[in-house]
This record gives C-alpha cells, structure tokens and sequence, in this order.
C-alpha cells in the first residue's frame, strides 16, 4: 500500500490509539504480549495501519467509530484531507469512508459488532449472505435488517465468528483486538511493493495495492486493488481467479495475460482491463485464437440534472452536488447499490431498469427526493433521511423498505411487500397518500397518516399514533411493548400479545397479552381468549 510503503513518523496528527503517532514494533507493546490477538496486532501494526501510544495497545478497549474510519482509509489508501470545519482528527477519516459507500457510524466512542461488520464488509467488497447463514446462532433475530446481510455474508465466508459457537452478540461493542482480528482474517495476502508474485491459493481477500505488480497462479480468493495502486499497471499472467474482483485504484491498468479473471467491478475513475491475445501455434489450426474479454462494469457518478440511457454499472451515486435537480436512468443495469444523496421532488426516476443492490436513499437538506419507478422492481430500499417513494405500473414492486425517518408513500400502482419503520432517533412520520403496503412494522415513535393506501396489517411497537385512514388490522407482537394512540384514524381489530397501551375507540381488542387503557380509550369492546375467560 502506499502509504503503508512509505509510513513514517508523523507528528501532530493522530492514530487508531493515541494522538501523536510514535512508529514502533508491536513487540514492544507492553499489554499484547500473549493476548490472544497479538499476532493480528503485530502485522497491522507493521503496515502502519495502527500505532500504539509508545508502551501500550489497548487491545481490549472499545473501538470508535472515528477509529474505524481511519483504519478502513489507511487499509485501502484513501486520501484524505482536512479541512478547516473538521471538529476533530476523524472528520477527513469518516468524511472518506462516506463517500466511499462505507457506513460509519457518526461520532461514536463505541460502535457494536454489527455496524463494524457492515464497514468492515462494504471496505473489503465481501460477497454478502442471507440470514439462514445465522441459522447456528441462538440470537440471530437480534441482528437488524439493515445489517444481516453484511453479517452472514462476513460469517458464511468464515471471517467473523460469534463470541461463542451459538451468540453472535450484534448489539456487543467491538474492541480494537476484534476488529483487527476481523481484519486479519479477511486479508490473507498483502501485495504492497512492485514485482513478481504467486497468488495465495485460499479463500479471502488478496490486497493489491501497488502498481507495477505482476502476479500468477490459481486462487478461490477474492482480489482487491486499493488506492496504492493508482496510476499502476498490474498484469494477470496465467492465472485463475475465482473469487470477487474489485478495483478501488483510478487510472489502474488492469492486464489479463492468458489468464481466467471473472467478472471486474471498477470503483475508481480511468481504470480499465486490457486482454493481451492469445497466440495458438500453428500446429492447432482447429482451435480460436480470439482473446476471451471478462465483462467490465464501471462506477456512474452524476452530479448534474442528466438523462442516461443504456449501460451496465458497478454501482451508481446521484450525488448531493445534483441539489435538488432531476435524473432519468433508463435501460441501466446497477450491479450493486444505488445511492441517491441528491434529487429533490421530481427527483430520481428508474425507467426499465435492474438494480441488484440496494436502493439508499441518504440525501440531507433540500427537498426530500422522490424516487419514481416504471418496469422497474426492487428487492431492498433504505432511507437514511425524508423521502419519497412511488411506482407507476404494478410491475415495479418493491420487495422491501427499510426507514429511519420521514416518508411518503405514492402512487396508485405502488406495491410495497414490507415496510419497516427501524429505531430512529426521533418521531418519524408516514405519510400514506396511495398505494398498497401489505405489511408495516413499527420499532420507534411513528405518526401516521393514511389518505388512501391499503395497509393490510400493521405490527406495532414503540408509540404509534394513528391520525388519519383505516388500518384494518393492527397486532403488538408477543415480546413487544406498544403504545397505540388512535386519534382520526379507525381500527378493524386490534390483538394485544405482548404488552400495550391504547388511548382512543376501537371497535374490537383482542388481548392475550397486557393492556393497559389510558385516558379516553373504550372499554366497551375487549375481547379475552375464551380460556381466560373461563379463568376468570
């Protein structure tokens, strides 16, 4: 890595432990000789990704999330600058990283187990999973929605494991030792000078990270060319790789040299592959001689009010610099997430297009962005921040929205499988104007009004205020605490399986569970299971 190559001592300036970087060898560490992540410790800190304070480590401190930043950006040799708004040392890490598609928690002393493999996932390109890769884990309903496929997919490829054989611990804070040790684990080769090299034959991630790099041989792993490398050439001579390959580096010469690569996602600017043909001696009349050329897909960064037809793409990012202007993809195939950080009410429009990512919608200030889709379905959308959400046709159904603050839904011909409203900092607000969501799920304080969508059931927790619309059927899971405030709004039935609190008139109450009336609520219609009953 480049700046891995060329570390040296810096003065004034401040690492994953301590605020003036002192170079030193890890033996030195007073406190990891004979801890158990010693050996992850000593080879990171080697490459200058980490430093101690000049006699101590820390390993079993709580890490933060500035420190992870700044670990992730050295890994992958980022630059980074400061600037003059910067509040602390972190800022240019996290700022980065951001930009990077990385998520980092903010301004955090401790971060948990989860959001670090959600970082430490999306750094590395790992190949993600689905929740049955948690089958083993006791507490595997405890990793959140927005995290589960970061961390099956880093426990499936065997680079994180659970505190024990049976908890995963997500909601765990992570330590320093962990999360190197995550690391280390995931990285099984680090190429950071030029020459010749064999590549490591084991699953992981094989790190490139200098150009002038010539390497060979037949690997299950997964190669990933940082920012080192840029301006580099790195040549595949006779070799086979099977596992993912991601090209963070810009202006990256890629050559395939009678070798088997798979499909190459560029992240960076100016990058690209060039496959040298392959000469057949003449004693082989029968066989091609045509060079086989791996598919190519390259990032899309927009930044301007565009209409784009046609393209395949690693990923896309509407960029905050759009404000609140207007884009058309249309034909677009996104091989990974689509990341809309601008737009504002007539915003993003999808038309015909495949998206095999995830749709984030993380814009701040302005309007909030409308995403608008024709023949154009989606599996996942997540929104950080206000949005709206329509589809024009009954073919563009989306599978699954996840949200942490304020949302529109629109649209007669919106279909929505699953809404889920996560635990958000402060109230959110739905807003249902048409539509059909087939089921809702509240986490955290949540108003809502329905205009004229159909919500086929509603599963409440946290205080839920229904203002406006009928909301046929509404339940407080069993483990579930709820306060359910029913002002304009009318409710078919309610069923209370866990522990409830209603305030308003309802026409039927169902409770297996507890229930308290406040003020105001009817007591005219509660129904007891008829064992209760008789109990009674």
């Amino acid at each position: 890595m480049r700046k891995l190559r060329h570390f040296i001592a810096l003065v004034l300036t401040v690492s994953l432990l301590c605020y003036v970087l002192i170079p030193i060898k890890a033996s030195a560490y007073h406190d990891t000789q004979g801890h158990w992540a010693s050996t992850a410790i000593e080879r990171w800190t080697k490459y200058g990704v980490v430093q101690g304070d000049g006699t101590s480590f820390r390993p079993d401190a709580r890490i933060s999330s500035g420190e992870i930043a700044a670990i992730l950006s050295r890994v992958l040799d980022f630059n980074t600058f400061s600037t003059e708004n910067d509040a602390f040392w972190y800022d240019p890490y996290i700022r980065k990283c951001v930009s990077e598609r990385i998520s980092i928690p903010q301004d955090r002393t401790c971060i948990s187990r989860q959001d670090a493999m959600i970082a430490l996932s999306q750094a590395l390109s790992v190949a993600e999973s689905d929740r049955s890769a948690l089958s083993l884990y006791s507490d595997a309903d405890r990793v959140s929605d927005d995290a589960v496929s970061y961390v099956a997919g880093l426990i499936s490829s065997g680079i994180v494991n659970g505190i024990t054989p049976t908890l995963i611990a997500p909601e765990k804070s992570v330590t320093r030792a962990e999360l190197l040790t995550m690391l280390d684990r995931a990285i099984i080769q680090v190429i950071s000078s030029p020459g010749t090299y064999e590549l490591a034959a084991q699953d992981g991630i094989i790190l490139i990270s200098s150009g002038d790099v010539i390497v060979s041989g037949k690997t299950p792993a997964a190669i990933l060319i940082t920012s080192g490398a840029d301006g580099g050439v790195i040549t595949f001579q006779d070799a086979s790789v099977t596992g993912r390959f991601t090209v963070r580096a810009n202006n990256t010469l890629i050559v395939n040299d009678n070798s088997e690569l798979p499909e190459i996602g560029f992240f960076g600017w100016g990058s690209r592959l060039e496959v040298l043909p392959v000469e057949i001696p003449p004693v082989l009349p029968a066989v091609s001689g045509k060079p086989k050329y791996e598919p190519v897909y390259k990032a899309l960064n927009v930044s301007e009010p565009r209409d784009i037809d046609g393209g395949v793409y690693s990923y896309v990012m509407i960029e905050s610099d759009l404000g609140d202007g207007e884009v058309t993809l249309r034909n677009i195939t996104i091989n990974d997430d689509l990341l809309i950080q601008g737009g504002g009410s007539n915003s993003i429009h999808l038309v015909n297009c495949t998206v095999k990512g995830k749709v984030r919608m993380e814009k701040s200030g302005g309007e909030p962005p409308r995403l608008c889709l024709s023949n154009t379905p989606i599996s996942m959308i997540t929104t950080a921040n206000p949005a709206i959400i329509e589809a024009a046709d009954a073919d563009s159904v989306i599978q699954k929205v996840q949200s942490r603050s304020d949302l529109t839904i629109q649209g007669a011909e919106t279909v929505i499988e699953s809404l889920t409203i996560a635990d958000a900092d402060q109230e959110v607000s739905l807003h249902f104007s048409a539509g059909h969501v087939k089921q809702l799920q509240t986490h955290s304080s949540v108003q809502i009004i329905n205009e004229n969508t159909v919500i086929d059931s509603l599963y409440a927790g946290g205080r839920l205020t229904l203002e406006k619309g009928d909301f046929p059927s509404v339940c407080v899971p069993a483990g579930t605490q709820a306060e359910v405030i029913l002002d304009e709004g009318r409710i078919g039935c309610i069923e209370i399986n866990g522990n409830a609190k209603l305030r308003g008139e309802y026409d039927t109450v169902t409770a297996r569970g507890s229930l308290s009336l406040q003020e105001g609520a009817s007591r005219s219609s509660i129904r007891l299971p008829v064992a209760e009953m008789l109990s009674q």
